[in-house]
């Protein structure tokens, strides 16, 4: 019983998803763990646009077109700075986006911020 117990509280769940006002707030707070929340969870949301995009290089056509960037970061910016200019927008988005998924939120900023643009390297 302890056992299943165990296994219960370390399962993924979607209750403990991060909402995008909960991401706010962590990126307006004080705290180490706060401010690593905030860095890790746009880090995170990066990484993994650019493996999807890297994954999809190199195929076919239709791949190829497929990984053409949902925005299109500035060169040499770094994740300090990248976080500086889009939660100013996020965080004046519609109460929906704000109450879905910070990931999700993350990226539709990503795009409003960093539109996509032709031969964009990111």
């Amino acid at each position: 019983m302890k056992a299943l117990l165990c296994l219960l509280a370390v399962l993924p769940t979607p209750a403990l998803a991060l909402t995008a006002d909960d991401y706010l707030s962590h990126c307006r707070g004080h705290s180490t763990y706060d401010r690593a929340v905030c860095m890790g969870e746009l880090d995170a949301v990066l990484e993994r646009d650019a493996q999807a995009q890297n994954s999809l290089l190199g195929g076919s056509a239709i791949t190829t077109a497929l990984a053409a960037p949902a925005y299109c970061l500035p060169p040499g910016a770094n994740l300090r700075q990248l976080r500086d200019r889009i939660i100013p927008v996020l965080a004046s988005g519609s109460t929906a986006t704000r109450s879905g998924d910070a990931k999700a939120a993350l990226r539709a900023t990503l795009r409003r911020v960093y539109p996509p643009a032709p031969n964009c390297l990111h």
